[in-house]
């Protein structure tokens, strides 16, 4: 039987404990859009737009529109910021950003739709370069644990 020494046994395993507690990073809540990235959109729209934008992304789950939305089916009381954030959170989690996007194409908004995934991959690219690269070892602590040699026990603080 191969035995391999004790830091390649315990790297996958602190290495794998580490993406997935920064992975995360950057998202609020269950959504995949933040205030920010939601306000980025409400900001470059007219109200009408945005209630066409709004009504498309909540009728249609194939994303396929048969007719532009009119907007009328949204509230007019309401800012575009709000109903962007109202139909965010009503959304399953880790799709509103791609239905977003699929939608601002639909309306032919592929600018809009460009600096958007711009925003939203450099924040997720920026995460993980904060919370990984710069310093990959900074919140797991590897010691061996007593009486199981060969075993690793993960901790807090900095090795």
């Amino acid at each position: 039987m191969l035995r391999l020494s004790y830091s390649r046994r315990c790297g996958p395993v602190l290495l794998t404990a580490v993406l997935l507690s920064s992975w995360p990073a950057g998202l609020e809540g269950t959504n995949d859009l933040n205030r920010a990235q939601l306000r980025l959109v409400a900001d470059r729209l007219k109200l009408d737009q945005c209630r066409s934008l709004v009504e498309s992304m909540s009728s249609s789950e194939d994303y396929a529109l048969d007719a532009t939305p009119d907007g009328h089916a949204q509230s007019h009381a309401l800012s575009c910021y709000r109903l962007l954030e109202l139909w965010n959170r009503r959304r399953p989690a880790n799709s509103t950003f791609h239905s977003l996007l699929v939608q601002l194409q639909e309306l032919g908004l592929r600018d809009l739709a460009d600096e958007l995934s711009r925003v939203v991959y450099g924040e997720k690219v920026l995460a993980v370069r904060k919370d990984f690269l710069s310093d990959p070892f900074r919140r797991v602590k590897r010691e061996v644990v007593p009486g199981f040699p060969g075993r690793c026990r993960e901790g807090g603080g900095a090795a």
